[in-house]
């Protein structure tokens, strides 16, 4: 399940960042009348850049653990049941035969 979720994290941020990059390139570039304007295009833009690291460095790190969890899981060993000695099954069946 933690597979699933850092694939899943990591689409839709993905898609998220894609949007929103879009979204400045249609509706917000355009208004670059002043330098102010083009320098907060440019923090934004580094911003959904330096986010985006981070996000996938993220969803490495979740990817990481689950393969890690998976590991330890398959690790462990369930107690098996102990063999049952030929003294024990045997008196049980000479109890059985006096009876």
């Amino acid at each position: 399940m933690l597979r699933f979720g850092a694939v899943q994290s990591f689409i839709f941020k993905i898609g998220f960042a894609a949007y929103l990059l879009a979204f400045w390139a249609q509706k917000l570039e355009q208004f670059h009348t002043s330098p102010d304007d083009i320098a907060l295009s440019v923090m934004l833009v580094t911003i959904i850049v330096l986010l985006m690291c981070t996000q996938v460095y993220g969803a490495w790190a979740v990817w990481c653990l689950a393969a890690k969890v998976n590991k330890s899981i398959q690790s462990i060993r369930r107690p098996s049941t102990p063999p049952r000695s030929e003294s024990s099954t045997s008196t049980f069946v000479e109890a059985q035969e006096k009876v």
